[in-house]
């Protein structure tokens, strides 16, 4: 079951790297890119020491899920095209892999 967990959080977090590159070869301000980039990256690490099994791995999960979600949510405001069930779907799976992490 944990490296199950471990794939979805990799899976997860290297989806939301792979948008944020993608949006900012085409976009002239980068700061959320680059800061949904290091959310993701921090949610890598915390897959990392998942997988070492060191005890905090949620503490990196809740910050870079957490960074990752309030990108997400500025960039559909700054657009202001924001899909709120996109969002809530986001937050609990998040959500899910934060408790998921914790319990082992």
């Amino acid at each position: 079951m944990k490296i199950f967990l471990v794939i979805v959080v990799v899976l997860f977090a290297g989806l939301h790297a792979l948008a944020a590159i993608t949006h900012a070869k085409n976009s002239t301000d980068k700061r959320n890119d680059i800061l949904m980039i290091l959310g993701a990256v921090i949610a890598l690490a915390c897959a990392g020491l998942c997988v070492m099994r060191l005890t905090f791995d949620w503490i990196l999960a809740l910050v870079g899920f957490g960074l990752i979600i309030f990108v997400a949510i500025q960039n559909g405001r700054q657009k202001e095209n924001l899909h709120i069930q996109h969002h809530f779907v986001r937050i609990v799976i998040s959500i899910v892999l934060v408790i998921g992490l914790f319990s082992y």
